[in-house]
This record gives C-alpha cells, sequence and structure tokens, in this order.
C-alpha cells in the first residue's frame, strides 16, 4: 500500500480522536486497527459505534451493531421494514444480517484526493446518531410484538 495513503489514514484518524477531545467525548481507540469505539445513550436503547480508517479503501467508515436480535419468525418482516427504510435514507443504511438475525448501520466517506475538516467527523457521527435513534426503537418494538408490520411501516413512511 502507498505509503501516502497510510500516512494520509493515520492524520485523519488521529484528527478524529482530536475533534472528539474537542467535545469532551469518551472513547476507546485501537491505534492498530485506526478504530475509534464510543456510544451515547438515547431515551431508549444505547448506541455504541465504531469509526474507522479504511487505508486500502480510502473511506472512514460509522458503523453500529443495533443491541437487539431479530427472532428468525420476523426476517421476512424486519427485511420490507430495512427496504422502507433505506429507501428514505439520503446517508448510509441499515444492514441486515440474516444468518445472525442482526442489525447494523453503515456510513462511509471517501478521502481519496479529498481534504476531511472536523466538521465532516461531527456530520457523520450527528447523522449515524440521530438515524440510529429515528429506528432502533420502532424496530425493537416491532420484534418485541409491540407494534404491528402495518404500524411499523406506516411510522418508517411518515419519518
Amino acid at each position: 500500500m502507498d505509503d501516502k495513503v497510510i500516512k494520509k489514514s493515520k492524520s485523519i484518524y488521529n484528527s478524529i480522536a482530536e475533534y472528539l477531545d474537542e467535545i469532551n467525548w469518551e472513547y476507546d481507540r485501537n491505534d492498530n486497527e485506526l478504530c475509534i469505539h464510543t456510544g451515547v445513550g438515547s431515551n431508549d436503547l444505547p448506541i455504541n459505534f465504531f469509526i474507522s480508517v479504511l487505508p486500502k479503501s480510502e473511506i472512514i467508515l460509522f458503523y453500529s451493531y443495533f443491541p437487539f436480535k431479530v427472532p428468525q419468525a420476523k426476517y421476512v418482516d424486519v427485511a420490507i421494514a430495512i427496504c422502507a427504510i433505506n429507501d428514505g435514507l439520503l446517508y448510509g443504511n441499515i444492514d441486515f444480517d440474516m444468518e445472525k438475525g442482526s442489525l447494523s448501520f453503515r456510513m462511509t466517506t471517501c478521502f481519496s484526493n479529498s481534504l476531511i475538516s472536523k466538521s465532516v467527523f461531527n456530520q457523520m457521527m450527528q447523522i449515524g446518531i440521530s438515524t440510529i435513534d429515528d429506528y432502533n426503537d420502532l424496530i425493537f418494538d416491532f420484534v418485541e410484538g409491540k407494534m404491528s408490520l402495518d404500524n411499523l411501516l406506516k411510522a418508517i413512511v411518515c419519518d
């Protein structure tokens, strides 16, 4: 891999950490993997996420696992709901791993031939956290039987 890309990746990773320090945000860092792990409490479910700098593909990855599993009996309905959610998202997407029953949110920003400012990190965090917070409780309520598929889809379309 190109030394310039590795150097730029490390610089971006350190800038993310500096930004988090500036806003007094607690986090753990893995300097070998260029990955930061952190989270935030919300009104309902906790939101834990990773921000990774991936030199090989020259992207910044915001990634979060939802803190619950989808029972197999709800796979098809949740897949329909995820399609409806993703259809309305402008940034990022929700992934559904049907082998594990797990949901995650993923958003990327390419830094190839680009200058990346701290406002990009802020935007990624704000969009990621708000998107997860908008949908994790709706899907959780559906999975727990507190909401019908029709009501879930209405809530998604009206959001």
